[in-house]
């Protein structure tokens, strides 16, 4: 066998404005679909379905949401103490969306979007909180699981580690 030159090969005249960098970039964005739920959505606590399979996107965006509570544990106590060991990113929350200052919580940065609140099959909303209302299971009212920005009317955003697919 002889070894020969490679050879040079020139794009089209279509292609040759566009640079292979951006040629690559554009089929890369063609070619990769969101990622939806491949099974059902379920609470982690009670195992109540929060959303049916294919219903969600997988969304990534740096968010602080408080720890989960369930709703009588927070009216029964006045004063709530942060678990360093269950808080994965409080200490960098600095350009995260929605930090509530002395409220315990984690920085997440994996959500399931959901478009239309009717898409939901069981979820509590509760009242604004700072431009938010967050999203709990409505059979336990363990949460929160995720939340909707009032800026965003279609955007519904379910924490990826706070439900479970089943």
């Amino acid at each position: 066998m002889s070894e020969s030159s490679p050879e040079i090969l020139t794009p089209p005249p279509a292609l040759a404005a566009i640079s292979t960098d951006e040629t690559i970039a554009k089929d890369t964005a063609a070619s990769v679909e969101p990622k939806k739920n491949g099974k059902s959505l379920v609470c982690t606590r009670c195992g109540s379905k929060v959303l049916l399979a294919e219903s969600a996107t997988h969304i990534r965006k740096k968010v602080f949401l408080p720890l989960m509570t369930f709703k009588a544990a927070v009216a029964a106590v006045k004063s709530v103490v942060e678990e360093s060991d269950r808080v994965s990113d409080v200490l960098d929350n600095s350009d995260a969306l929605h930090v509530l200052p002395d409220v315990p919580g984690e920085v997440l940065h994996d959500f399931w979007l959901v478009s239309d609140m009717y898409t939901f099959e069981n979820v509590g909303v509760s009242h604004t909180v700072g431009g938010l209302k967050y999203l709990t299971c409505a059979d336990c009212e363990i949460g929160p699981i995720g939340f909707q920005d009032l800026q965003q009317k279609e955007e519904f955003l379910v924490a990826w580690n706070r439900v479970e697919e089943k």
